[in-house]
Order: C-alpha cells, then sequence, then structure tokens
C-alpha cells in the first residue's frame, strides 16, 4: 500500500489544531487564537493561517459572530469532530508499507473502530528548523501510531515520551536486536517463535539443526530449548552473517553431518543458501525451514528441487495492530498518558486466525 502524498501542507497543522479547540470548547462559542498568534504557534504565514481559518468555516466547525471580532468554535459541531491520528512509518520519510505492516495497520484501525477517528499517513520534513518533536507536535494530533521505527529517530521518541505525547510505537517485527524507545512500545514475542522451532525439531526427530541467522535473541532460545531436551547444539551450529555461510555451511553439511537447516532473515541469505547448496552433492533431501511469508512461498515454488518447508505463523500481524490500537484508544479516552513497553503474547485467538 502507498501513500503518494510528500510533506504535510502546512495548512494541515493549522487546521488539525482549530478542530481540537472545536472538540475540546464548551457549549458557548468560544474564541480561537488570533492570527498572529497562530503565525507564532506554527511558525507559518498569515495566508496559510487564513487558508486553513477559511476551510473550517466553509465547513462550519467555526463562526463568525454579530459584533465581535475573530472566529469562534461552533458548540454544533463539537461532537462531531473526530479525533485525529498520525501514521508514521520508519525513520518518518517512508510513503509505503509492505504486507506485513498493512496487516497491522489493518489490525490498528479495527481496534478503533467504535472511536470516531481519521488517520493521516504523516511525511516528516527533515530538513527544517524544528526538531521532529516540534515538527510532530505542530501537527497537532490527537495520536501518533509510528510502527517500526529506524534507529536515528529513537531520540525523537523518548523526547516526545518526555513530553507525555499520546504516541504508540510498533517495535521493529523482524529485527531483535533493534534499539529500544524508553515506553509506550509494543514487542514481538521472538522467543515464542524460537521454542516453536525447537518443538517442531523435536517433531521431526532433527537433531544438528542449522541455524542461519543472527545469534540474537531468538537463536539463543532455540538452543536453549534444544538442550533442554538432550541436544546440545554448539555454537558453530550457528551463522551469523551471510558472508558466512559459503564457507561454514559446506562443513557442517559434511563433517558434522547437519540433518536440518532453519533459515531466518532475508532475500539476500536466502539466496546465498541456495546458491551454496547448489554447489554441494548429496544435499537434496535436507529440510530447509523458513518462516511463512510471501517471499519464502514463492522460494519454495522456485526451487521445488530442494525440500523447503514453510513454517506457519502463530503470530498474526493483525493481532500487533489490535493491541497498539487498544492502547491508542485509552489514549484518545483520556485513560493513560504513558505506559510501560511490553511484550505482545501470542494468543489462542492469534493462532486460529
Amino acid at each position: 500500500m502507498r501513500n503518494e502524498s510528500k510533506t504535510m501542507p502546512l495548512t494541515a497543522g493549522v487546521k488539525n489544531y482549530l478542530l481540537q479547540c472545536v472538540a475540546k470548547a464548551g457549549t458557548k462559542p468560544e474564541r480561537i487564537l488570533s492570527e498572529m498568534q497562530l503565525c507564532e504557534k506554527f511558525g507559518v504565514s498569515r495566508i496559510t493561517v487564513r487558508r486553513a481559518i477559511q476551510s473550517l468555516e466553509q465547513s462550519k466547525h467555526l463562526i463568525r459572530l454579530p459584533g465581535r471580532q475573530g472566529a469562534f468554535t461552533n458548540p454544533e459541531l463539537a461532537m462531531a469532530v473526530p479525533f485525529i491520528v498520525g501514521v508514521l512509518y520508519h525513520d518518518g520519510t517512508r510513503n509505503y508499507f509492505d504486507t506485513a505492516l498493512s496487516e497491522i495497520l489493518a489490525g490498528f484501525m479495527g481496534a478503533l473502530r467504535n472511536i470516531n477517528c481519521d488517520f493521516e499517513f504523516l511525511h516528516l520534513n527533515l530538513n527544517g528548523n524544528l526538531t521532529v518533536a516540534q515538527e510532530i507536535e505542530n501537527m497537532a494530533m490527537d495520536g501518533l501510531f509510528w510502527v517500526t521505527p529506524a534507529e536515528d529517530r529513537i531520540d525523537d521518541i523518548n523526547e516526545l515520551l518526555q513530553r507525555q505525547y499520546p504516541l504508540v510505537v510498533m517495535d521493529a517485527i523482524y529485527d531483535t536486536e533493534s534499539r529500544k524507545p524508553n515506553g509506550n512500545t509494543l514487542l514481538r514475542d521472538y522467543e515464542f517463535h524460537a521454542a516453536q522451532y525447537a518443538q517442531l525439531m523435536r517433531q521431526r526427530q532433527l537433531q544438528r539443526v542449522v541455524w542461519l541467522g543472527s545469534y540474537n535473541i531468538s537463536a539463543k532460545r532455540f538452543q536453549k530449548e534444544m538442550r533442554k531436551h538432550g541436544t546440545d547444539l554448539p555454537r558453530k551450529f550457528f551463522i551469523d552473517t551471510v558472508a558466512e555461510i559459503p564457507e561454514k555451511l559446506p562443513r557442517l553439511l559434511t563433517s558434522d553431518t547437519a540433518d536440518a537447516i532453519i533459515c531466518t532473515g532475508d532475500t539476500e541469505r536466502y539466496n546465498c543458501l541456495l546458491q551454496t547448496l547448489d554447489a554441494q552433492e548429496n544435499c537434496k533431501n535436507i529440510p530447509i525451514f523458513m518462516a511463512k511469508n510471501h517471499l519464502t512461498s514463492k522460494l519454495q515454488k522456485k526451487y521445488s528441487q530442494w525440500k523447503i518447508e514453510i513454517i506457519p505463523s502463530y503470530y498474526d500481524c493483525k493481532a500487533l495492530g489490535r493491541s497498539a490500537g487498544q492502547r491508542m484508544a485509552e489514549f484518545l479516552q483520556g485513560k493513560i498518558t504513558g505506559f510501560p513497553s511490553f511484550v505482545v503474547p501470542v494468543t489462542k485467538k492469534s493462532k486460529e486466525e
């Protein structure tokens, strides 16, 4: 899913702020800030402010009162003003989402279906004079959902957290070693997946299993689970980098008689594995286990000569999105001002989906 919009229009932040004023106003019309005050607040020109005000006058959110200067909130539309929730992805400049992230968003928006919300896909202007936190605050959102933020944006997120900004963060769903914000973050249960791998290996009576991927929390949990049930996999069975595969994997397949391969990671790692196996003899029957996604399904069809087995995921991305949406709902309803980061558990319901 691609959102082709670029940097957020200057009028949008002013409009969002004024809509918040309408929603929070009392039962009588309340005067909004003057044009000059709005110019100073948002660092924009007077014509930008006037365009925002005129737009809201046309929609009748702002009104003029006879004999009184300035624009006023319209109490008749206060209840109809939706919450405005912004969405940022990665470093805040990307304007596309892959399948997994689209599912996260579907779960997130679904959890907010009973709350009147509009969603805006944002694009940061990183070349401006404002800090990222200041730019986001000037967008005047009621809440922000930041999906898998880049590591160089973590300090900006922490600054927003210090300001108690209504922010929910979805941690990286593929990288266990990424730097984490200080709070308000949902984490994927990587250890659960590792335990599922180990259980499958025991069921298949596979003991000398090669793990291709970073020696991270998932790999260590897999090693621990295998050891718990009598299989002690030495460290050499865990090949961290793609560059090491052509050298180390053939040795493990021959001298150490490895009987299975678990390959985690990206296109480069998958391709390197298959190219390395192509150069080996008598390896056609070794099972290769990969997590289910759009890429591994294609590899299974393309390389039918290999015993590629796709492991179904019991951790759907919609479940992650739903948890994030539930936290956002609590922000919008005024129930919380922040929350400790937590691992989203794999539930029976998400398994069935």
